[in-house]
């Protein structure tokens, strides 16, 4: 489930998992370390925090063979 509110993410994990016991549900897209514990729910099996990879701040490694 991607870039749902906490509170419509619960429940559609609650809706899906009734009807799919066995399928794997992950919420992503908006979560936050900040926000996190919002998004814990009894029907989510995954939490994705994208920022972890996507704000950090690289080192540039290159270097020029002349």
């Amino acid at each position: 489930l991607d870039n749902f509110k906490p509170e419509k993410a619960c429940k559609v994990a609650k809706k899906i998992k009734e009807q799919f016991p066995h399928v794997l549900i992950e919420i992503s897209g908006g979560v936050n370390p900040d926000n996190i514990q919002e998004y814990l729910c009894n029907y989510v099996d995954v939490i994705s925090i994208g920022k972890i990879t996507s704000e950090v701040k690289y080192i540039d490694f290159s270097f020029d063979i002349i």
